[in-house]
């Protein structure tokens, strides 16, 4: 979002049960990475990785030249060309 926080939602209620900060500019790209972990990417140049079902941020990828407005995650955990 525009403040740079992830909301989580419970759909069925439409209630937030977690906001996620730590991003310093608006969030552009989120990503459910599977294994219960959550990639977000930032108009602040960083990927950033979540545990959301505990609300923590595991790990910060930085040095990305400009913003970061997609991410793929590859599942095979392999890179293609």
């Amino acid at each position: 979002s525009k403040d740079a926080s992830i909301r989580i939602w419970d759909a069925p209620t439409g209630r937030s049960v977690a906001i996620l900060t730590g991003h310093t500019a608006s969030v552009t790209s989120v990503r459910w990475g599977g294994q219960g972990l959550l990639f977000s990417g930032s108009e602040d140049r960083s990927v950033k990785v979540w545990d959301p079902s505990k609300g923590i941020l595991c790990r910060t990828l930085e040095g990305h030249a400009h913003w970061v407005n997609h991410i793929a995650l590859s599942t095979d955990h392999v890179m293609r060309n």
